[in-house]
């Protein structure tokens, strides 16, 4: 109940910067936090437009031994989660300066070894998309994971994410409206069919069914 107060209070003070009409569900935070894999004590997870913290908390619970770094524009979210989470660094800033966030952490960005966006990329104005989506392939080293999640897929055909191999997607059906799981790899040249997933088997968590994901067939979206 709390979350949803926090976010409908984000929505009223600045629509554009809260894509969806709901807090995230926790089918879709177990979907985007097994995405990002198995990585390495003491890495980084940087979090894009965290809200509420659903995303958040899951991260920390997963990987407690990882830094979690969570950017968000919204002031009183960022201040609320802040105090809330003391377990992750929540920054009130911009996507488009990870690598400057970070060193002001005192954290080498080149520790970085994955970043989780809850964006609304698709209703960002102008060139902002692009702005935050390089500065992502700029941070990332080689082979690491980027994950979006997104209410429309399909409308992700405009964006032509630069050195970002598309690796497959999960559609979660159980989430209020369902929603999309994009999991991309950082590749040092992306290939020309980047952009093409590849049919993928349903995900089998350990002792737990991940209800409501659907692995979706492989369909090219960058054209």
């Amino acid at each position: 109940m709390r979350d949803s107060f926090r976010f409908l209070r984000a929505i009223i003070r600045d629509r554009r910067t809260v894509g969806a009409i709901a807090p995230s569900g926790r089918h879709l935070a177990a979907c985007v936090v097994r995405s990002l894999g198995t990585l390495e004590p003491g890495s980084i997870i940087v979090e894009l437009g965290p809200g509420t913290g659903i995303f958040t908390r899951a991260i920390c619970r997963r990987h407690p031994r990882c830094h979690v770094v969570a950017i968000e524009i919204d002031r009183y979210l960022a201040n609320t989660l802040d105090r809330a989470l003391p377990q992750a660094r929540v920054i009130h800033g911009c996507a488009t300066k990870i690598r400057e966030h970070l060193q002001k952490l005192g954290l080498d960005p080149s520790r970085v070894a994955a970043v989780v966006s809850g964006l609304p990329l698709l209703v960002l104005p102008d060139n902002l998309p692009a702005r935050i989506l390089d500065e992502v392939t700029e941070t990332l080293p080689e082979g690491a994971r980027f994950v979006q999640f997104t209410y429309s897929r399909l409308a992700w055909r405009r964006f032509t994410p630069q050195r970002l191999r598309f690796l497959r997607a999960y559609l979660v059906v159980s989430n209020i409206p369902p929603a999309s799981v994009l999991v991309f790899s950082k590749a040092q040249h992306a290939p020309p069919d980047a952009g093409r997933l590849r049919r993928i088997k349903k995900p089998r968590p350990r002792g737990r069914r991940l209800f409501g994901v659907i692995p979706r067939r492989s369909r090219n979206i960058s054209s």
